[in-house]
């Protein structure tokens, strides 16, 4: 598959322009495109923190089951995983601090909005942590 072909920058040409199109100026793009569009989908659901070789290692498998179609052995996952891990940690960590600040300017416009500057009771935020809302809530 050309997304997950194993793409590599040449190193030693800095400084060197390349008048070919985009795709040329960086060659890692499908595949970091691939990453951010299954981290932002299914996986961040699933894995919020990648903090040592096991989370990393499953990331970067949940990255690649959701991120292609196609079975791939054993010994091409795991070179995938060599040479992409830690992209798939980089897209994790920003795609965590973007939904963070969202929440924060949530918050902030509802404690701006409220007349007393009431951000709730403890237990609604306790039943926030927990996942454990109503829908009127």
């Amino acid at each position: 598959m050309p997304l997950l072909r194993n793409a590599r920058t040449k190193k030693g040409q800095k400084g060197r322009k390349s008048t070919d199109s985009e795709e040329s100026e960086d060659p890692l793009k499908p595949t970091k495109e691939l990453i951010t569009k299954a981290i932002v989908e299914p996986v961040f659901a699933v894995i919020k923190f990648a903090k040592g070789p096991g989370t990393k290692k499953k990331l970067y498998s949940y990255c690649l089951r959701f991120g292609s179609s196609t079975k791939f052995k054993k010994k091409v996952r795991k070179e995938w995983g060599r040479e992409f891990g830690d992209t798939c940690v980089g897209k994790l960590n920003k795609h965590r601090s973007n939904v963070q600040t969202a929440i924060k300017g949530v918050f902030r416009v509802k404690w701006c909005n409220s007349p007393t500057h009431d951000v709730g009771t403890v237990e609604h935020w306790e039943a926030c942590m927990k996942r454990d809302l109503s829908a009127h809530d």
